[in-house]
């Protein structure tokens, strides 16, 4: 993993960007359109299918859980910055089953 100035990592970096492409009215109507169905699902599928009906899907970066759109392949943001950090999700619905992807950095939710 790559170090940029003052010891912050790429992943914080590309996290940092990702945030910083969405202002607040962003973040709040996301939360409002796709935090009810990160709360109602009960498993991992139940999730990825609720997700996917709305146009995204989760995908993982160096640890940390991201949502995507699946239109574009964007990734928007991550799960912590919604209120649903992958810990707390793990925790609800268990250890989630993980590809990973060639580059070793990133993976895919198996379900």
């Amino acid at each position: 993993m790559g170090f940029h100035e003052h010891g912050q990592s790429s992943a914080d970096g590309r996290q940092r960007q990702m945030q910083d492409r969405l202002d607040s009215e962003t973040v709040l109507l996301l939360r409002c359109f796709l935090l009810p169905a990160i709360e109602a699902a009960e498993s991992w599928r139940e999730l990825s299918q609720s997700l996917s009906a709305k146009g995204f899907e989760i995908v993982f970066r160096e640890g940390r859980l991201l949502f995507r759109r699946t239109d574009t392949g964007e990734d928007i943001c991550t799960g912590g910055s919604l209120g649903a950090p992958l810990r707390d999700l793990a925790q609800r619905l268990g250890r989630p089953c993980i590809q990973v992807m060639p580059d070793g950095q990133s993976g895919r939710l198996l379900i």
